[in-house]
């Protein structure tokens, strides 16, 4: 047994079944608080382990595969969501878990990425001809950029962070690019996203009409309170 505790987007196998999950949330709680709806505390559930462990919540490999196939760690997923949608996933204390690899980052077709609808750059092929052909000869581009799942089918995803990338990456004739994924995140969690990413590197000009998009998109107050809300997160160069 390890002491360790699985981080997000790990692949575990269960030490009492053989099955393999995926870490998809470790709630800061030992198993002897976490409580199961119906089955008492994952510790009473799982007399032979420590009852100080860490829980670790996993979804099977099916589960994962149907609903969240693009989910390779970094964010939590919400539990609330899944007991909405009757996801099945299950809690147990870490030491019960053996790691034995890790999700891929996905990679998808960039015809399924859109930019945000806030953003307000455009980028030249000839200045950016250097950057372009980097790109090209990697194969990918210097990082995933991160987007939002709007849904698989079709596959539809909004860019929060990596436009110039992902432009970069189709000029150079990729049909493809590896993404880092987010899930459950709405409109307005996405528009603040988006603005913590972008706004405080924006010229005078762009920042005026992302700030008009955000108004006409979610309303005045809303686009209000994410404009002085940002918290001016920094943005890659290139996005």
């Amino acid at each position: 047994m390890t002491d360790e505790t699985p981080s997000l987007g790990a692949i575990v196998e269960d030490r009492e079944h053989g099955s393999e999950a995926i870490v998809i949330n470790t709630p800061s709680t030992t198993a002897d608080e976490w409580h199961v709806q119906g089955r008492g505390t994952v510790a009473a559930d799982n007399p032979t382990y420590p009852a100080g462990d860490p829980v670790v919540v996993v979804l099977h490999r099916p589960a994962y595969e149907e609903h969240f196939p693009l989910y390779s760690g970094g964010r939590p997923l919400l539990l609330d969501d899944l007991f909405v949608r009757d996801i099945n996933h299950y809690a147990f204390p870490a030491s019960r878990l053996e790691t034995t690899g890790r999700v891929d980052t996905p990679t998808v077709p960039i015809e399924a990425i859109r930019p945000s609808p806030y953003h307000a750059r455009s980028f030249d092929a000839e200045a950016n001809r250097a950057f372009i052909d980097d790109i090209a000869e990697a194969g990918e581009p210097p990082g995933p950029p991160l987007v939002r799942v709007r849904s698989h089918d079709p596959l539809d995803l909004e860019l929060l962070n990596g436009h110039k990338r992902t432009w970069a990456a189709a000029v150079a004739g990729l049909d493809e690019i590896p993404v880092w994924a987010i899930y459950q995140l709405g409109d307005v969690e996405a528009a603040r996203a988006w603005a913590n990413r972008h706004l405080d590197e924006y010229t005078g000009r762009q920042r005026r009409l992302a700030e008009q998009r955000l108004r006409d998109r979610l309303g005045a107050h809303v686009a209000t309170d994410i404009i002085a809300d940002h918290t001016g997160g920094t943005a890659h160069a290139d996005d």
